[in-house]
C-alpha cells in the first residue's frame, strides 16, 4: 500500500511504531471495505464512526473518503468482487 519510505514518514508523524501503524492502516482498510461491501453511503459511515468514538474531525476525514469513493463506486466493487 506505502512505500518503505511512506510508511516511515507516517510512522515518524503519527508517532507509532510498525507494528501499531499496520494495525491501524489495517483496521481502515478493513472498515472502508466493509462500507464498500455493504454499499455504505457518506453520512451513514459518518453516523457510524461517531456512534464508535470516532472525534467529528475524523469522522469527517472518513465522509470526504467515502463521498469520494461512491464517486468511484463501480471501479472499487469490480475490484472487491
Amino acid at each position: 500500500m506505502f512505500t518503505a519510505a511512506e510508511e516511515e514518514k507516517l510512522q515518524s508523524l503519527f508517532g507509532l511504531n510498525e507494528p501499531t501503524l499496520r494495525l491501524v492502516l489495517s483496521s481502515c482498510c478493513y472498515i472502508f471495505e466493509q462500507a464498500a461491501f455493504s454499499s455504505t453511503g457518506p453520512e451513514p459511515l459518518y453516523d457510524l464512526l461517531l456512534e464508535a468514538g470516532f472525534d467529528e474531525s475524523h469522522g469527517k476525514v472518513s465522509f470526504d473518503f467515502v463521498t469520494i469513493y461512491m464517486c468511484s463506486a463501480l471501479i472499487f466493487s469490480n475490484l472487491l468482487s
